[in-house]
């Protein structure tokens, strides 16, 4: 139904400012031109932190994985590329300093307590 800028679509009430997306949750549309870069940046600052994120959760768990196999020499050799990754995490302000100091030194510690 129509009406003062309400529509109702599968059930759900939406404004004139707002659209159904692809995955079936509510988000905002953007109607000015500036907003609409801003909303393009968002998404590719998104996509790049996803891909970021990923690298440092694959190489922590690489590093347990081997640790727990008692593999220690593969496991310190992958420490200063989680290093690495949290570092660049923390220059991009992804995460905070204090947690990528955090996770660094459990990691450390974990394949000292394994040895």
């Amino acid at each position: 139904a129509w009406g003062r800028g309400i529509i109702i679509f599968w059930g759900c009430l939406l404004s004139n400012l707002t659209y159904m997306g692809a995955s079936g949750s509510i988000s905002r549309m953007a109607i000015t031109s500036s907003a609409k870069k801003a909303l393009r940046a968002s998404k590719k600052k998104a996509a790049y932190n996803a891909i970021r994120k990923d690298a440092i959760k694959d190489i922590t768990k690489k590093i347990k994985k081997l640790v727990v196999e008692k593999k220690i020499k593969e496991a310190q050799a992958l420490v200063p590329l989680a290093q690495k990754a949290y570092d660049k995490a923390v220059k991009t302000n992804l995460i905070k300093a204090n947690e990528a100091s955090r996770k660094k030194s459990r990691l450390v510690a974990m394949i000292k307590r394994a040895i």
